[in-house]
């Protein structure tokens, strides 16, 4: 993790259920494991008993079935609104009825949750369309009073910003502090077209010669862009764990 990021544990019973119950009423989703587990079963919030302290969600896909409704505790996590949170819970209580089959969780003692300032930083593969693209704006450059278009790959991703691979000489005309008008992010299925507004944090060497990583903060992002940046994270997450 990034130096700068900082979790938060709530042991609150009352600020548990305020944060189970919105991320209820938002239909949210979270994702299963066992502990330790490095597959992730995706679920949806379906029901809430703040009297009783339970939580229903779906019931898992058929393959993670047995692993998380034999385990005596499971992890529990997901984004709820634009913070990465997580929390441990016994193992669920199968519910019938009809047709259907639902999983009741335990409210937890502890939740935790990353602040929005810091987040996972996921590495984007070099095989997975990721582009970022942008304007220089003058008077960065010196192209008389043209902005610059400037087209780079996506090397990682978090919810506070990402990192761009960038050629000399046009890393050149990225200085810290720098401010790129029209940018977008594109990765192939997971996230087309989100347009941001960013600023130049870092500057690193890249991996070839000619090359600088150049880092990008994000400057404000409205709640709904924030939830998705960040469930495009953990698909990117869950997808590298599963090719390890």
């Amino acid at each position: 993790m990034p130096q700068q990021e900082h979790i938060t544990k709530i042991a609150s019973p009352k600020a548990i259920a305020k944060i189970l119950a919105r991320h209820y009423r938002a239909r949210g989703r979270f994702y299963l494991s066992t502990i330790g587990g490095r597959q992730l079963a995706a679920t949806a919030v379906v029901g809430n008993d703040p009297d009783n302290q339970i939580l229903t969600v779906d019931v898992v896909p058929s393959r993670m079935r047995p692993q998380i409704e034999n385990a005596s505790r499971i992890r529990v996590q997901g984004p709820i609104g634009a913070l990465f949170s997580w929390f441990e819970t016994d193992g669920p209580e199968i519910v019938r009825e009809d047709s259907d089959t639902y999983y009741e969780l335990k409210y937890p003692a502890e939740l935790f949750q990353l602040q929005r300032r810091a987040a996972f930083r996921v590495k984007i593969p070099k095989t997975l369309p990721a582009i970022f693209t942008a304007r220089i704006p003058y008077p960065a450059t010196e192209a008389g009073d043209e902005d610059i278009p400037l087209i780079a790959r996506i090397a990682d991703l978090s919810a506070v910003g990402l990192a761009i691979v960038v050629e000399e000489p046009t890393s050149d005309l990225l200085p810290i502090g720098a401010r790129l008008s029209d940018a977008r992010i594109h990765i192939h299925e997971r996230l087309p077209d989100l347009e941001v507004a960013v600023e130049v944090r870092n500057r690193r060497r890249g991996a070839l010669e000619r090359e600088k990583l150049i880092g990008l903060s994000f400057r404000e992002m409205a709640s709904a862009d924030a939830l998705t940046i960040t469930r495009c994270i953990m698909a990117l997450q869950r997808e590298a764990l599963v090719e390890e």
